[in-house]
């Protein structure tokens, strides 16, 4: 049984955005188009049954365009797609068409829930690969909001590179030779 498309404003055409434009299609013609191509999967998922990009998410071609089946359910069902946002995939199925498994969120909030992102992995770290923990006064943040590092791993590459350019026995370990001998004495006049 075919779920219908929700009534509009009364009306018999549906509005898809797609990169700025308004493309404006029957609600029988969409209608007939996705749910051709759904099948209700376990866990609630309506999964795409047609074309995928390369990355997995299901791909429904309207008027020689291509658009992503999940933004095209959400808008059916949901409506129109706030501008800036992004719509994540609250299974973690690529090819899920579910509106309630559909939520508008900003990049960064879609990149942080991802299990597989790497700032998602690096932001759920307290502690360096060295064991040092992340706190404010160990932390460094890169320029550019691109990273952290550990302030004491950082200082004891510092002393490394000094060591190795002056010919000096090299600190084998973070904590080892913090007391930096070889640093450059003030002048006391």
């Amino acid at each position: 049984m075919l779920t219908p498309i929700p009534e509009v404003e009364r009306s018999t055409r549906r509005v898809v955005h797609h990169k700025g434009e308004h493309l404006v299609f029957s609600r029988e013609q969409i209608s007939r188009l996705f749910w051709r191509k759904i099948q209700k999967a376990a866990g609630g998922c309506w999964e795409w049954q047609a074309a995928k990009s390369r990355n997995g998410y299901g791909v429904l071609v309207l008027s020689r365009r291509s658009l992503y089946s999940h933004r095209v359910s959400y808008e059916i069902h949901k409506g129109q797609i706030p501008a800036g946002l992004h719509i994540d995939h609250l299974c973690q199925n690529k090819s899920c068409c579910n509106p309630d498994h559909l939520e508008a969120v900003t990049s960064r909030e879609n990149t942080m829930r991802s299990p597989i992102a790497p700032a998602a992995l690096n932001a759920v770290k307290t502690h360096c690969p060295h064991g040092h923990e992340y706190t404010p006064e160990n932390t460094v943040v890169i320029k550019g909001g691109r990273g952290r590092s550990c302030r004491t791993c950082r200082r004891w590459h510092e002393r490394r590179t000094e060591a190795k350019r002056k010919g000096l026995p090299l600190p084998a370990t973070p904590d080892e030779g913090s007391e930096r001998p070889y640093a450059k004495k003030e002048n006391t006049r």
